[in-house]
């Protein structure tokens, strides 16, 4: 279990993340081989990738910030 504090880290981490992409842009996690991408304001990637995102961030900012691909 992640502490509020590991939990605003990855959130802020997130969020400077949406802002540095431009539409459509693309972000890899190597190491957990995760791909996201930005489509309006949100990240999207498909329901696998989200589900580690999941674990590591709020549930308010993971409805705010994250949509399946579909």
């Amino acid at each position: 279990m992640m502490t509020e504090s590991q939990i605003k880290a990855n959130e802020q981490f997130f969020t400077n993340m949406l802002n540095s992409l431009h539409e459509y842009g693309v972000w890899c996690w190597k190491d957990k081989n995760l791909i996201y991408k930005r489509v309006g304001n949100k990240l999207t990637a498909n329901v696998d990738d989200l589900e580690y995102i999941k674990d590591i961030v709020s549930e308010e900012f993971f409805k705010n910030n994250f949509v399946p691909l579909t």
